[in-house]
């Protein structure tokens, strides 16, 4: 041990610790504990945030599906509003009547005409199909990413430490 760094000259430390190692030294001479190393954090160059690496190699099926069933259900309502919203501009607009008579006039038949609650009723029904299809297929896409990652090892992720900035209410 050197004079100024701040330990007392007779000072040892026993490598009882878990981690510690004893490193091999010449005959006669005195043992060396080598201190295991920190955990290596990087700091990104932009930014003043460290960050941890973490690999992920994985993820639940059923979580997945869970979170694109409710997604995409809220998709097709808002789909499904802002079909009422067009629909009901397009009616006080004169557009669903021309529309009705147009295909009147192609047809050749004289009591064809769309009706509102009839379109809606075959979208809902749409949507609820494709809801669970597009759910169905994202949880097959996770199985799919899943066996990729066995293969290839993970993907590498940057994982901020410390607090985050957003708030949360409760």
């Amino acid at each position: 041990m050197a004079a100024g760094d701040g330990r007392a000259q007779g000072a040892t430390r026993t490598p009882s610790a878990p981690g510690v190692k004893k490193q091999k030294t010449a005959p006669g001479s005195s043992t060396r504990v080598v201190l295991p190393r920190k955990p290596r954090i990087r700091t990104p160059k932009v930014g003043k945030r460290p960050y941890q690496r973490i690999n992920v190699v994985g993820m639940s099926a059923l979580s997945v599906f869970r979170v694109v069933l409710v997604f995409y259900s809220l998709m097709a309502l808002v789909f499904l509003v802002a079909g009422m919203i067009l629909w009901t501009i397009a009616s006080r607009a004169g557009l669903v009547l021309k529309l009705n008579h147009l295909i009147r006039s192609l047809t050749g038949s004289s009591t064809y005409s769309f009706r509102g609650t009839q379109v809606f009723v075959v979208a809902v029904g749409f949507l609820v199909v494709l809801v669970a299809i597009g759910s169905i297929l994202t949880a097959i896409s996770v199985r799919i990413f899943n066996m990729v990652m066995e293969l290839v090892g993970g993907i590498g992720l940057n994982v901020r430490a410390g607090a985050s900035n957003v708030s949360q209410s409760g």
